[in-house]
C-alpha cells in the first residue's frame, strides 16, 4: 500500500515535494489491522519501486543490515505497547548500495489511551554518517601517529595560547593543564626564552609557519633540546582559526 492523502491533491503534492528535497520518506502503521503504508519517498529510500513491495515491517527487516536487525517479536511489542521506533539503521538496497536511515515516529492514541496508529518520518543520513566515520578514522590515525612519534602534539588559539597538548602526561607523567595558556614558556631554558617568544610572536603576526629549536626543562630538572613546529589553520575569511604544532626531542 502506497501512503497517500485521498482527496487532498495539494497535500500529496506537498509531501512529494518535501520528500524529494529532503531525501525523506513517510510510513504509517494501523495498530488494529497491523498494516503499513509507505510513501513514494520511503520506497525510494529502500531502493525499490513504489508499489512493487507490500509494505510490512518484515520487508524492512529483510533489507536491513544484519547487524541492525532487532530480536524476533519486536514488531509485536511495538503494536501491543504502542512503542515509538526512533532509531538509526542501515539499509542494503537491492542494487547493493548501503544507506543510513534515521526514523522518528509519533504514536496516536484513542480516548482511552490505547495506541491506534503510528506515523514515521525517515531521513537519509548517509552523508552525515560517512563524514562522522571518516572523522573517527582520521582521529584514530592521528592518535596512532602521536603515539608512534613520541612527540608532543599541541593546539593553540589564534592568539597563541596553548589549548591542549597530547602525550604530555604519558611521556612526562605531568598534568598538561599546568602548561596551558602561556605558561609553557616557563619550561624553556632562560637563555632561549626571548628568541622563542620573538619567533612565536612573528609567526602569529604573519600567520606563517613557526619553527624553533630550544632547550626544554625535563621532569628531573635537566634540559633537552627540542624542535617545535606549528602551522596555522585558516578560515575562509583569511583569519586564523587555530594553530597545530608538534614538539620533538632532538637531543
Amino acid at each position: 500500500m502506497v501512503l497517500t492523502f485521498e482527496g487532498e491533491s495539494g497535500a500529496q503534492e506537498t509531501l512529494s515535494f518535501l520528500e524529494k528535497k529532503s531525501n525523506a520518506g513517510v510510513w504509517s502503521l494501523d495498530f488494529a489491522t497491523r498494516r503499513m503504508a509507505w510513501s513514494d519517498g520511503f520506497y525510494e529510500l529502500l531502493g525499490v519501486t513504489p508499489g512493487s513491495v507490500e509494505p510490512s515491517y518484515a520487508a524492512i527487516v529483510e533489507l536491513m543490515h544484519p547487524d541492525d536487525r532487532r530480536p524476533a517479536g519486536e514488531f509485536d511489542r511495538i503494536v501491543s505497547e504502542g512503542l515509538p521506533l526512533d532509531r538509526e539503521l542501515r539499509i542494503i538496497q537491492p542494487n547493493g548500495k548501503l544507506r543510513w536511515l534515521s526514523s522518528r515516529t509519533e504514536v496516536l492514541l484513542d480516548k482511552t489511551g490505547k495506541p491506534t496508529r503510528a506515523f514515521g518520518v525517515v531521513l537519509d543520513v548517509t552523508t552525515q554518517r560517512e563524514l562522522a566515520l571518516a572523522k573517527e578514522a582520521a582521529d584514530a590515525r592521528f592518535r596512532a601517529l602521536v603515539t608512534a612519534t613520541n612527540a608532543f602534539v599541541w593546539t593553540a588559539d589564534a592568539e597563541g595560547n596553548i589549548l591542549d597538548i597530547r602525550n604530555w602526561r604519558e611521556l612526562r607523567g605531568e598534568n598538561p593543564a599546568d602548561i596551558l595558556g602561556s605558561r609553557w614558556i616557563d619550561l624553556v631554558h632562560p637563555d632561549d626564552r626571548e628568541r622563542t617568544l620573538q619567533a612565536w610572536s612573528e609567526a602569529l603576526a604573519s600567520k606563517r609557519d613557526y619553527a624553533m629549536e630550544h632547550q626544554v626543562r625535563q621532569p628531573d630538572g635537566s634540559y633537552r633540546w627540542m624542535l617545535s613546529r606549528a602551522a596555522p589553520i585558516m578560515l575562509e575569511t583569511g583569519a586564523v582559526r587555530e594553530w597545530v604544532g608538534m614538539s620533538s626531542d632532538i637531543q
